[in-house]
């Protein structure tokens, strides 16, 4: 089965990055942000149609198609990510900590917490002041959040990345990728399906600091043309080689193999760098629009909430299971899509809207 990262049951998929300040609220940024959220939902709600069945049926390829469709939102936050954090102001270790830190550190605590006690209570199961804290510490409490326990280590990073990050230009940031492809994206293909191991390499470089290097400087420098105008068509080979990667490799050996739904596959970096760039062409660094950036805004709150919401609308001891009466995943993905994001989104906003209790969604 994949790791917990990467699993079919979608708990791998990162929140967006933390909206930043008036000064920094470019419209294509803020676009991918929005549209980064969008797929965190549709990933958790098709992942239950992408099982671990011998042989892939209808269901089965309705459910790969959209979670392979949307698997570069994972990427694309990290991206995100690095194009604020490190093309940001020059601050000290110590300033810039205590500016970041809490953005995630608060939301990470309180909505644990609020996991924690919903599924213990929920099951009647025991609470303890030692599981919680635990779990907190291990991050086993919501597997869905372990994102903010990768960016908190960027973050901390971050200050000692940013001179890293300005010098990859030109031949340094060809080396750099070639580098990291190899490491992060050919390394595990060439394990999985010819089982040629190659020692090390993954230490240094990782899935998540590629991207965030990598968003850091297609957002600071001019995009190539031949780039620009070939991002639609690298996002639509790396959908096809993800999705269709995974389904002959699961009919092949009867099982189900993660290897293409790796965040650093081929085909998945090749989707978020499409998606990227288009964005970036499409939506332009002009201001953002006011609804754009209401959008992107709620975007944090929407991840951290709507585990919740699925949670309340399919789990039997609520008496809903939405998904039971959807039932087919062409009808069931969509709808429930829409439905978990919207309320989400509601959620989030009135959270916010409410005094002392902004910082919980990011506002």
């Amino acid at each position: 089965m994949p790791n917990a990262q990467v699993s079919a049951a979608g708990a791998g998929v990162p929140p967006p990055p933390l909206v930043e300040g008036p000064s920094e609220r470019l419209a294509y940024l803020d676009a991918l942000r929005v549209g980064a959220i969008c797929g965190v939902v549709v990933i958790h709600v098709a992942a239950r149609h992408v099982d671990v069945r011998a042989a892939p049926d209808p269901a089965w390829w309705t459910g790969n198609l959209w979670d392979a469709a949307v698997r570069w939102c994972v990427p694309l936050f990290v991206m995100l990510s690095g194009a604020l954090l490190l093309n940001g102001p020059d601050l000290s270790p110590g300033r810039f900590y205590a500016r970041r830190l809490p953005k995630i550190v608060i939301p990470l605590a309180f909505w644990s917490l609020a996991f924690y006690l919903f599924q213990r209570l929920g099951s009647r199961a025991p609470l303890g002041v030692g599981d919680f804290v635990g779990g907190l510490l291990g991050g086993s409490i919501l597997n869905r959040y372990w994102f903010l326990y990768m960016i908190l280590w960027l973050y901390l990073s971050a200050p000692f990345l940013k001179p890293v990050a300005a010098r990859l230009e030109g031949p340094w940031l060809t080396a750099f990728v070639g580098l990291w492809i190899f490491a992060a994206s050919l390394r595990p293909l060439l394990q999985v399906l010819f089982g040629i191991s190659i020692a090390g390499g993954d230490s240094l470089f990782t899935e998540y600091l590629g991207f965030f290097l990598l968003g850091a400087a297609l957002h600071r420098q001019q995009t190539p043309g031949w780039l620009s105008r070939g991002a639609p068509l690298l996002f639509v080979a790396g959908f096809l080689l993800t999705a269709l990667g995974t389904g002959v490799l699961q009919q092949a050996r009867g099982s189900f193999q993660d290897v293409f739904y790796r965040y650093g596959s081929p085909g998945v970096v090749a989707m978020a760098v499409g998606v990227f760039v288009f964005g970036k062409r499409r939506f332009g660094t002009r201001p953002a629009g006011a609804t754009t950036v209401r959008l992107a805004r709620l975007s944090f709150g929407i991840y951290l909430i709507h585990t919740f919401v699925q949670a309340l609308l399919n789990q039997p001891r609520y008496g809903i299971e939405l998904a039971r009466a959807l039932g087919s995943p062409i009808v069931d993905i969509p709808v429930q899509s829409i439905l978990i994001w919207g309320a989400s989104a509601v959620l989030a906003l009135a959270i916010g809207r409410t005094p002392y209790l902004s910082r919980l969604v990011g506002l």
